[in-house]
């Protein structure tokens, strides 16, 4: 965070930044290392960096997948979700009938059967 200071009425205020031009030239605002994470924000901060960097990270694991590494395309698969050695497509499991679809085919059913015993009761007539 930045440094503060106490401002007009006994406030805190940001402390002024130097220009970017004077930053730059000044060697030690330069050299300085990139912010600490604090160790209970590290998984926020590992999270955010991959979910950033996740479309660089997908194309590097394609390209040497696509070279024939054996080891990049097994962790493409894993990470696809086949892990499955019998199956490269995850099998897709068919919903059971409704109770009403039953019922609704149970009816169609008989009402073909009734027609067509009042089509047998009138050609005997």
């Amino acid at each position: 965070m930045g440094e503060r200071r106490r401002g007009k009425g006994g406030r805190f205020v940001a402390a002024e930044k130097p220009p970017a031009e004077e930053a730059a030239a000044d060697p030690e605002v330069a050299e300085q290392p990139a912010r600490r994470v604090r160790p209970r924000f590290c998984r926020v901060y590992v999270r955010n960096r991959i979910a950033h960097d996740l479309p660089l990270i997908v194309d590097a694991l394609l390209e040497r997948a696509m070279e024939g590494s054996v080891p990049h395309i097994a962790l493409m698969l894993k990470t696809a979700g086949f892990q499955e050695k019998g199956s490269l497509v995850p099998a897709v499991q068919r919903r059971e009938k409704s109770l009403e679809q039953i019922l609704l085919e149970q009816w169609e059913a008989d009402r073909v059967r009734d027609a067509a015993d009042a089509a047998a009761l009138a050609a005997l007539d």
